[in-house]
C-alpha cells in the first residue's frame, strides 16, 4: 500500500520528545488552567496573567470580536472580555489561541487545515457534551489537544505522513494501522507523549492517549472526547480514526448519540469552526 517503516518506535519517540522541549507549550496557558480550578481567582488575576503573552492576548480580543461570541459592542481589553464573557468562555479562547500556535508553523501540508479543524469541530461538540463537569476549561481543551499527535508525527515525516493519509483514505486500514507502519506509534501515542512532556494536567493527557477506544459512556472527559471525536469525522472534520469518508452516523451512548440528530447544533459547529479561522487569519 506504499508505506513503509520510516521511522522506529524509539526514534519517534525521541523526535517527539525533542519537539516537546523545542516547542514548548505557552506557560502563560499552563498557568491559566492550574489558575482556573481556585475558587476565588479574580478577573483581574487572569487578565494580569494573560497579558503576559501578549500575542496570544490579541488574538483572544480578535476572536471576542468575531461573530463566534455575537458580542454587539467592541471588546478592547483582556479584562473587559473577561467581564462580558466569564472565565467558562475566555479560558477555551485562550487556549484555542495557543494551540493554533503550535499548529500552524509546523508546515503548509494541507493536512494541518484538516487536523485543526477536526481539534476545533471536537473541542465545541465536547463542550456541549460536557458542561456539567469541572474544572470549566477541561472538556473544550481536551477535545482541541486530542488529535495533536497527528501535527506532531506530520511536522516529523510530512511526505511519509501525507502517503500514509492516502493510504487510509483508499484502503480498509484506519489512520492508527497506517502510523503503526509508517512511525511505528499511533498519534494517541504521540500526543501523550507531548502533553506530557508539556506537564498538561493528567486528564488531558489521558484524553488524548484513550481517545480512540470504544466509547462505552460520556460522563467523563476521556469519554467525551471520545464521542466528540467521533462525531467530528461524521461531520467531514475527519483523519484522527480515518481519512476517508464516513457516511454512517456514529453508534454512542446517549446523550451523545442525542447530538447527532440535533441539525441546528451541528450547523452552528460548522459556522463557529469558520469563524474562528477567519479571526485568527488561517
Amino acid at each position: 500500500m506504499g508505506l513503509t517503516a520510516s521511522l522506529s518506535q524509539s526514534k519517534t519517540s525521541d523526535r517527539l520528545a525533542s519537539l516537546a522541549k523545542t516547542q514548548p507549550f505557552s506557560p502563560v496557558a499552563l498557568r491559566l488552567l492550574q489558575l482556573v480550578r481556585e475558587e476565588d481567582v479574580s478577573f483581574r488575576e487572569v487578565a494580569v496573567l494573560m497579558s503576559r503573552d501578549p500575542a496570544l492576548s490579541a488574538e483572544v480580543l480578535r476572536l471576542a470580536n468575531s461573530p463566534v461570541l455575537g458580542i454587539r459592542c467592541e471588546v478592547r481589553s483582556v479584562l473587559q472580555a473577561i467581564s462580558l464573557l466569564g472565565l467558562r468562555r475566555i479560558v477555551p479562547l485562550f487556549m484555542t489561541s495557543a494551540v493554533g500556535r503550535f499548529c500552524w508553523p509546523r508546515t503548509k501540508s494541507p493536512l494541518v487545515r484538516q487536523i485543526w479543524r477536526h481539534g476545533l469541530a471536537a473541542a465545541f461538540i465536547c463542550e456541549h457534551l460536557g458542561p456539567q463537569l469541572q474544572p470549566m476549561d477541561h472538556v473544550y481543551t481536551a477535545g482541541l489537544l486530542h488529535g495533536l499527535g497527528q501535527t506532531a508525527l506530520l511536522s516529523l515525516n510530512v511526505a511519509g505522513y501525507e502517503a500514509l493519509a492516502c493510504t487510509s483514505r483508499e484502503s480498509t486500514l484506519s489512520t492508527s494501522e497506517c502510523e503503526m507502519l509508517a512511525f511505528g506509534v499511533t498519534h494517541s501515542e504521540a500526543g501523550g507523549v507531548l502533553l506530557e512532556k508539556w506537564r498538561l494536567p493528567e486528564v488531558l493527557v489521558s484524553a488524548a492517549r484513550c481517545h480512540e477506544e470504544p466509547c462505552d459512556r460520556a460522563d467523563s472527559v476521556s469519554g467525551i472526547v471520545q464521542a466528540g471525536c467521533r462525531i467530528a469525522e461524521w461531520l467531514g472534520f475527519g483523519g484522527c480514526q480515518t481519512f476517508a469518508d464516513i457516511e454512517e452516523p456514529p453508534l454512542l451512548p446517549r446523550p451523545a448519540s442525542d447530538i447527532v440528530r440535533n441539525n441546528a447544533m451541528l450547523e452552528a459547529v460548522a459556522q463557529q469552526i469558520n469563524a474562528v479561522e477567519i479571526a485568527l487569519w488561517v
